[in-house]
């Protein structure tokens, strides 16, 4: 099994922890009327829902790739 994507999307997923993160303390000074950025909180929203979307299509990847590997050890199990 090919496992590059594995890295991937396990540095995405760090990624959206972070925006998240700074996500959640911009959304808590918007409720306690302090500094905040639209801008800023658009864009975190727009970065985590692309990367988000990457990481289901390299999942897919993942899931189409294993399942080619499970039908070669199940047509092996035919010839045992």
């Amino acid at each position: 099994m090919n496992t590059a994507n594995a890295g991937l999307w396990i540095n995405a997923l760090d990624r959206v922890e972070n925006l998240m993160d700074e996500y959640a303390d911009a959304v808590t000074a918007y409720h306690f009327y302090e500094g905040y950025d639209s801008r800023r909180l658009l864009a975190i929203c727009e970065e985590v829902a692309d990367l988000l979307s990457k990481i289901a299509g390299w999942l897919q990847d993942d899931a189409r790739e294993i399942r080619g590997t499970a039908e070669f050890w199940r047509s092996q199990l035919r010839h045992d």
